[in-house]
């Protein structure tokens, strides 16, 4: 069966010949070579991309004609071609193995593009030129330079990729405080070089005076001297050595081991742990009787300790004097020693010259006072003016202890010896410059070379041990006493106590 086709066609004027193919079918309509595509396919080709399908097998006569609206004309295929223009594609702005449709003059028709797919771009500079071609995200463009480098970017900074290692030099230590030989860097310079001396170990022994630390380096390895024997119980009381307070008594004294005790040791300036040999005579009462010789009674007690409720007693019936001036006029009034009961009263007598009723001259020098029994040196100006506690060996304590019979421009001829005489006491000094007949440079009495001036007593002023108790006798009234600083100069009055 044929199908016969209507075609209507304008009249179309073309300047060269026109040139269509075969309409016939490939193959006889019962074999499977005489299916071609429809103008349908041809349409939906164009329009969306579809395949389009051949029928299988022999042509089957359809049982109906074709309906109206049915397939699309050739104005229809042929709006869905595409329009040639100036901005279709060329080969080389499509990726290589890619294919497209070419529109542009000379590349009608299916092409197949050249672009070079993602292309990886390394430069010598850090201004380039990026090559042609396609880039698809996944590839990189890089500028290289020679100096781009971690050792030229500060460290955690991260250019182009590269980390950078570069510390950036802070601080401020100067070269002074840098070991010599070395170098180094701080906010301002770099490769600076140190200037400290190095003084590697150093090692330091004490002394008795400060020593001064070099400067410099010390590496740690030196050492200052040490001394296990550096222990309080080596080091004497009172005494700090290198922040140690010592413990250490030192050994003073004069006793000898017959002052000790038996049984106990003792130290004293020239050794120490010395026994004593001193007997112990605790509890032994010793009753050994003399016979009296010669007015005198001698008894012996053995040599040795005693504890004081031991007792010392003569057997002998009669006691006798011990002394010959033991008598009752040179003891106190009903006082007894040794049986011989005393009748002195003080100021009821005077063996010398009674100069009124209270000062006797006793013609050797010195002057008693009556209300008192205390003896003193008729010079008043012998002592001359001294220091309180001064020189050692010359001051006003020492002066007054030197005084004794025949003492050089004392005219004392007492019979008194050395440490016989002392520095009168604040109540004794107040005492001949108050009262009856009191003492003045104006009213001397027995006394000679009464100055109007200042003498000293022998006592410290309690408030400030610096000060010591004066009388002054150039004041017409009573109660004279005043303190002066103990390196004053007033005058010295020696006395000594009566019998």
């Amino acid at each position: 069966m044929k199908i016969k086709i209507a075609i209507m066609c304008s009249t179309v004027v073309f300047s060269s010949p026109l040139l269509a193919g075969s309409l016939d079918s490939p193959a006889a309509p019962d074999h499977d070579d005489s299916a071609m595509y429809t103008i349908e396919d041809i349409y939906n080709r164009l329009d969306n991309g579809a395949t389009g399908t051949k029928r299988t097998g022999a042509f089957v006569e359809p049982t109906n004609g074709p309906t109206a609206g049915t397939g699309h004309t050739l104005d229809e295929v042929m709006s869905k071609t595409p329009v040639i223009t100036g901005n279709g594609a060329t080969a080389v702005e499509v990726l290589s193995g890619k294919f497209y449709w070419g529109l542009l003059g000379g590349s009608w028709g299916l092409q197949q593009g050249t672009a070079t797919a993602g292309v990886d771009v390394t430069g010598s500079s850090l201004s380039m030129t990026i090559p042609d071609g396609f880039y698809s995200g996944g590839k990189t463009a890089t500028a290289n330079d020679s100096n781009l480098t971690a050792a030229n970017i500060k460290n955690s900074v991260t250019i182009f990729g590269v980390s950078g290692s570069v510390v950036e030099a802070t601080g401020d230590a100067t070269a002074g405080e840098v070991l010599t030989g070395n170098t180094f860097s701080n906010s301002g310079n770099a490769g600076v070089s140190g200037s400290m001396d190095d003084n590697a170990a150093v090692t330091m022994t004490p002394s008795t005076t400060e020593q001064t630390i070099a400067v410099g380096y010390h590496n740690g390895s030196g050492t200052v001297a040490g001394d296990t024997d550096l222990t309080a119980a080596n080091i004497k009381s009172g005494v700090d050595i290198f922040g140690v307070s010592g413990s250490v008594v030192e050994a003073t004294g004069d006793a000898a081991a017959g002052d000790v005790l038996t049984g106990l040791t003792f130290s004293n300036s020239s050794g120490a742990g010395i026994s004593g040999s001193m007997a112990d005579k605790d509890g032994d009462n010793a009753s050994t009787a003399q016979s009296a010789t010669a007015g005198v009674n001698k008894l012996t007690a053995p040599t040795g300790f005693y504890d004081g409720d031991d007792t010392v007693t003569a057997t002998d019936a009669e006691i006798v004097a011990l002394d010959s001036d033991l008598t009752a006029e040179n003891i106190k009034k009903d006082v007894a020693i040794f049986g011989v009961t005393g009748t002195y009263e003080a100021g009821a007598t005077c063996s010398g010259t009674l100069n009124g009723t209270r000062w006797c001259d006793n013609a050797n020098g010195t002057i008693t006072d009556m209300t008192t029994g205390l003896i003193w040196l008729k010079k008043a100006d012998w002592g001359g003016q001294k220091q309180w506690d001064g020189n050692s060996n010359d001051n006003a304590h020492v002066r007054a202890g030197i005084l004794k019979a025949g003492e050089s421009g004392a005219d004392l001829t007492d019979g008194s010896v050395e440490g016989d005489w002392r520095l009168p006491t604040k109540t004794e000094l107040v005492g001949i410059t108050t009262g009856d007949e009191k003492v003045l440079y104006s009213s001397m009495r027995a006394f000679s070379g009464v100055h109007e001036d200042d003498y000293w007593s022998s006592s410290t002023y309690v408030n400030d041990a610096a000060f010591a108790w004066y009388a002054a006798l150039h004041e017409e009234h009573d109660d004279t006493a005043g303190y002066a600083d103990k390196v004053s100069t007033p005058y010295v009055w020696p006395v000594r106590d009566g019998m």
